[in-house]
């Protein structure tokens, strides 16, 4: 069964299995947060940082930890986002232990700064293991599609 989880103008269909949540940081000193996704298709800590610490150290070969993380306005229209729009599908090539925040002996990560609606990202996927790789890789591409960013509503 699937569900939809849906917040701060992001969307996205879970498929059976999977947990997710989509929230904003508090904001310190009067700044303002922006929307974080984090999804997995394994029990969800309560407890994680932005990029997946607290979740990629509990991976097993067979887990998949997504972030989508955004950078704000003053991020948008930069050359290190806009060069990229936000992938529909990833392939093998796309990933690379050296794509991971924290090396972890197995884990294979990909990173992409894009835009998408006007609005700059960050989409940072971990994959815990090569040995299920090929399936783990088939589960990524049924999410990324369902995921949809809209364009922020002026406050």
């Amino acid at each position: 069964m699937t569900a939809l989880l849906s917040a701060h103008e992001i969307e996205v269909l879970l498929p059976a299995g999977w947990e997710g949540e989509i929230y904003r940081r508090p904001g310190g000193n009067g700044s303002t947060s922006f929307p974080v996704m984090h999804l997995t298709n394994f029990p969800l800590p309560a407890v994680r940082g932005d990029f997946g610490s607290g979740v990629v150290e509990l991976m097993e070969p067979s887990s998949v930890f997504i972030s989508l993380f955004e950078y704000g306005p003053q991020s948008v229209g930069k050359a290190l986002f806009s060069r990229n729009s936000f992938p529909r599908a990833v392939t093998g090539e796309d990933f690379h232990p050296n794509r991971l925040h924290r090396i972890i002996s197995g884990q294979l990560g990909f990173q992409r700064f894009l835009e998408e609606s006007a609005r700059a990202f960050c989409l940072y996927i971990v994959v815990g293991g090569r040995a299920k790789f090929g399936g783990l890789l088939g589960e990524i591409n049924r999410v990324l599609p369902s995921i949809s960013i809209a364009t922020t509503r002026p406050v």
